[in-house]
């Protein structure tokens, strides 16, 4: 008999907790409703309970982080002996600014020169380039100190034995090969 609106059903019903599932969800049975909440831990568990264990390690490397958890302008995270994430400052020869520009500068003569710097654009800009090989010789790149930016484009190939590099005017490179012509010489 379904009782009215007027009539109370007595009946006695159980609340549990499990750990199924791939996220918290409630599942219930005729006298029985389950609140499972799956440890996060767990593989394909999109959403669920971390342990104990878990929280500390967690905990400890976030509470080892000065600045709670924040990192001020110019500066950035680094791992000590620790396995703890520490904040500092570039220094030295190394410079970095609130935007994201890394520079690296070597005093010469009392001369600050720019050797490197990484613009926020991911975009390297040297001073001057020299490229070590295997053995004890350099391959230099250096361009006059004038005030004008210069973009010169490589050709996506290494060329053919014998080719050049020769430009369009406008800073694209290509392969060419050398112009071989026959001068014919008349003796009268």
């Amino acid at each position: 008999m379904t009782p009215s609106l007027f009539e109370a059903e007595i009946r006695e019903d159980t609340f549990a907790i499990g750990t199924s599932g791939t996220a918290p969800a409630f599942t219930s049975a005729p006298s029985t409703h389950t609140l499972d909440i799956p440890m996060a831990s767990t593989a394909a568990v999109t959403a669920g309970l971390i342990s104990k264990t878990d929280y500390d390690s967690f905990n400890t490397k976030l509470s080892a982080v000065t600045n709670t958890a924040t990192l001020a302008p110019t500066k950035i995270w680094i791992g000590d002996v620790g396995s703890k994430a520490q904040e500092f400052a570039l220094s030295g020869d190394a410079t970095m600014t609130s935007g994201g520009v890394v520079t690296v500068d070597k005093t010469q003569a009392a001369a600050a020169s720019k050797i490197l710097q990484l613009t926020a654009g991911s975009v390297a800009v040297t001073k001057g380039e020299d490229i070590g090989g295997a053995g004890a010789g350099v391959a230099s790149i250096r361009y006059p100190n004038t005030a004008t930016n210069t973009t010169l484009t490589l050709p996506p190939t290494a060329g053919s034995a014998s080719q050049f590099l020769q430009t369009d005017g406008a800073g694209n490179l290509s392969w060419a090969a050398p112009c071989h012509s026959a001068i014919k010489i008349e003796v009268f």
